[in-house]
C-alpha cells in the first residue's frame, strides 16, 4: 500500500476508503451529508478537517462549494 496512506490515522483511512468506494459505485463524491449518516461522524466540521488533510497529502479533490464534487485521486487509487 502508499506509504502517505499508511500514515494516515484511522479516522483519515476510513473516510478515504468510504470516499474511493462510494465513487467507485455511483461515479460521483459523496455529500458531506452522506458520509456524516453513512460513517457515523458526529459534525460537518470533522469531515471537512479529514477532507483537507485528505487534499493536502494529495489522496482526494474537490471543487469547492459543487455538492459532489469530492473524488479520490490517482495517488489514493495507487496509480
Amino acid at each position: 500500500m502508499n506509504s502517505i496512506i499508511d500514515n494516515l490515522p484511522e479516522r483519515g483511512k476510513s473516510l478515504l476508503d468510504y470516499i474511493t468506494n462510494f465513487y467507485a459505485k455511483n461515479k460521483y463524491g459523496p455529500t458531506f451529508g452522506e458520509i456524516l449518516n453513512d460513517l457515523g461522524w458526529s459534525t460537518k466540521s470533522l469531515i471537512d478537517y479529514w477532507v483537507q488533510q485528505l487534499e493536502q497529502r494529495g489522496l482526494v479533490e474537490r471543487v469547492p462549494h459543487h455538492p459532489r464534487s469530492l473524488k479520490p485521486t490517482q495517488l489514493a487509487l495507487g496509480g
